[in-house]
């Protein structure tokens, strides 16, 4: 169980999909910004409109939040 999930925040398989890619892309890169999300694996699986349609408005701030955690 992720800390997100004790704190009762749960994500969708696809969800999981994305936020593992942008781990990695940290990971790389120690960032990610919406733009990156057009390139690579993010383009080929809709890219930044995808990650939109499946985390909704709150895909800025879920960014924000990941570059901050993973960036540490």
């Amino acid at each position: 169980m992720t800390a997100q999930e004790r704190n009762g925040r749960t994500f969708t398989n696809e969800q999981r999909w994305w936020l593992d890619r942008i781990a990695e892309h940290i990971g790389v890169n120690l960032s990610v910004r919406t733009d990156d999300l057009s390139v690579g694996e993010f383009y080929n699986k809709g890219g930044q409109f995808a990650a939109v349609r499946v985390f909704g408005d709150g895909l800025s701030a879920l960014l924000d939040e990941l570059n901050v955690v993973l960036g540490e």
